[in-house]
């Protein structure tokens, strides 16, 4: 696994060491203290973003994940405003928690003592309170529609480990079938389809003045900066969409990867799970 030579030759070459993965030079920070100086105390210099081929062709160049500088910026204080205004870090975000909690438990409970695999219901526990700020609504665990979205997400996390070589080894894009490109590029065009239907829903029936959700408040933005003739915008459909992918891609996996390692934790130390207290509250 490179992280484990990366950490095995920073005992050798100390915290910063430069590496050639493939075409690519990289500088890789081992402790925390590199990486503090680096991205905190001088954020305004390390705040670029790699072209990557694998990237460009799924994002073209948007959203937080590629954007640099001021537009970077830009939708970075979009996104944190909005999802504050919707409950992030405050009472009622925790209350949709609590929905989702109770429902989960609910499901754990009906399978008497049964063994099953909690994966999927996870994901969609805590794809929902992502839902209820991005699309205004919930879904229930057998949703259809709702279990597809997510397949295709968790699909594409799979195929871009094998697809992230080629950003290092270009000529690995000549054969798309071995890095399954050209699957990852197809799983991106059907999770476009679906979050088009989305943003058509909310655009037929938007009041500027009550935004209901993240796609209402980007929606308005994109309005505003038509009326205002704002060159270089980066308020576009194109944009959100991308937005939307990155919410529910950068939150869903490293939650449920974590509450999994919990659950695993908690089964292998029945000590620690009977200490473990779940009230109705």
């Amino acid at each position: 696994m490179p992280h484990v030579a990366f950490m095995r030759w920073a005992t050798t070459y100390g915290s910063v060491v430069g590496v050639q993965l493939g075409a690519e030079r990289v500088v890789v920070l081992n402790d925390s203290d590199a990486v503090r100086d680096a991205l905190v105390k001088q954020a305004d210099v390390f705040d670029g973003r790699p072209q990557l081929y694998v990237f460009e062709k799924l994002n073209a160049g948007r959203g937080l994940f590629s954007r640099e500088g001021k537009q970077w910026q830009e939708q970075r204080k979009f996104n944190i405003r909005c999802l504050r205004n919707l409950g992030m870090g405050k009472h009622n975000i925790e209350e949709r928690t609590r929905i989702e909690a109770r429902a989960l438990v609910d499901i754990i409970r009906n399978q008497d003592g049964a063994a099953f695999d909690p994966h999927c219901h996870l994901t969609v526990a805590i794809a929902n309170v992502i839902c209820t700020m991005v699309f205004g609504e919930r879904f229930e665990h057998g949703d259809a529609e709702f279990k597809y979205m997510f397949q295709l997400f968790e699909d594409s996390l799979r195929l871009a480990e094998f697809a992230g070589a080629v950003n290092f080894l270009p000529f690995l894009r000549h054969f798309p079938n071995l890095t399954k490109v050209d699957k990852l590029l197809e799983n991106r065009r059907k999770e476009v389809e679906f979050i088009n239907k989305r943003i058509d829903e909310h655009r037929a029936t938007l009041d500027v003045d009550s935004p209901r959700d993240f796609i209402d408040a980007f929606l308005i933005e994109i309005e505003r900066a038509k009326q205002q003739g704002t060159i270089d915008t980066t308020f576009t459909v194109e944009e959100l969409r991308i937005a939307i992918m990155i919410l529910f891609m950068a939150s869903t996996e490293t939650t449920q990867t974590t509450l999994r390692w919990g659950i695993l934790h908690l089964m292998a130390k029945p000590d620690v799970q009977v200490r473990t207290v779940i009230t109705p509250n």
